[in-house]
C-alpha cells in the first residue's frame, strides 16, 4: 500500500480532477506611476455543497482557505445550487502555496495533469521575475505571462487539458499509489 501522504495527495488530485478548478487569473491595475497594468495570479480552487469535510481536509493537506459562499446564483455555475436552497463552500489556494500542492498532486492527475502543468510552469515564471526585471522587460514578462494564461484557458474551452489515456509510465489498470490492479 502507498504511504499515507502519497494516498492523501491521490485524494485530494480526485477531489480536482472532479470538483476543482486550476485557474490563471489577470485584472488590470494601476501601479505607483498611474499606469494601467495587468496582474496576474494563479489559484486552485474546489466548490461544493452540503459539507465542508473534504475542502478541510484539503485545508489540513495544503493551507488555503474554506469559506460559504453567500452569494447567489451565478451564470458560470454548473449547477443553479443557491437557487434551490443549497449552500455552497469552496476552498482556494493560490500564488506559491497552489504551485506547492500542484507539484505534489502532479502524478495522481488523471484529469487535469495537463492544466496542472501549465499553471506550475506559470507560478514558477512568475516567482522567478517577481520584483526582479525592469520596465524594459516588461512587454516580454507580460507577453509570456499572457500566452500561459491563454493556454490554460484554450485547454479548457477545447477540453485539450483533460487526459483520457494513462500516462506514459502506467498501465490503465494500475493504480499509481498501491501498485495494484484496480479492475480485472
Amino acid at each position: 500500500m502507498g504511504t499515507p501522504i502519497k494516498v492523501a495527495y491521490a485524494y485530494c488530485a480526485g477531489l480536482i480532477d472532479g470538483e476543482g478548478c486550476i485557474c490563471i487569473s489577470k485584472k488590470k491595475t494601476y501601479g505607483k506611476d498611474g499606469k494601467k497594468y495587468q496582474m496576474f495570479g494563479m489559484e486552485i480552487a474546489v466548490e461544493i455543497t452540503a459539507t465542508t469535510k473534504p475542502l478541510d481536509y484539503l485545508k489540513g493537506i495544503f493551507g488555503g482557505y474554506v469559506y460559504e459562499r453567500k452569494k447567489g446564483w451565478n451564470k458560470n455555475s454548473f449547477s443553479q445550487g443557491n437557487k434551490n436552497g443549497w449552500r455552497f463552500f469552496r476552498w482556494t489556494i493560490g500564488s506559491d502555496r497552489a504551485l506547492e500542492a500542484l507539484k505534489k498532486m502532479k502524478p495522481y492527475f488523471k484529469i487535469k495533469r495537463n492544466q496542472a502543468e501549465v499553471a506550475i510552469e506559470f507560478q514558477k515564471h512568475l516567482k522567478r521575475t517577481r520584483y526582479k526585471y525592469n520596465m524594459i522587460d516588461y512587454p516580454k514578462i507580460r507577453e509570456y505571462r499572457e500566452n500561459l494564461y491563454n493556454k490554460l484557458r484554450e485547454m479548457k474551452r477545447n477540453r485539450a487539458g483533460v487526459e483520457t489515456k494513462p500516462s506514459k509510465n502506467e498501465s490503465s489498470s494500475d493504480s499509481p499509489i498501491l501498485g495494484e490492479t484496480l479492475v480485472n
